[in-house]
């Protein structure tokens, strides 16, 4: 990333562990994998076992909790 202009900064979501290399400064926005796959798993489980002569259930939603990570370049 060599040859930005001054003030150039990197958004990005997950953390990577070569953020730190970067010559620009580089904000994440960072969260549990394992917990995603396990909200996930559990939803599409609650679905499977629905039963087929009652109405579906309305979608649902989940917030998995994150936090920022602020990076400030090589």
């Amino acid at each position: 990333m060599r040859g930005l202009r001054s003030g150039t900064a990197l958004a990005a979501f997950d953390v990577f562990e070569m953020a730190d290399l970067l010559d620009v400064p580089v904000t994440v926005v960072a969260y549990d994998a394992d917990e995603v796959g396990r909200r996930a798993a559990r939803l599409l489980l609650d679905r499977i076992a629905e039963n087929p002569a009652t109405p579906q259930q309305p979608p649902r939603r989940t917030v998995v909790p994150t936090h920022i990570v602020h990076h400030t370049g090589a």
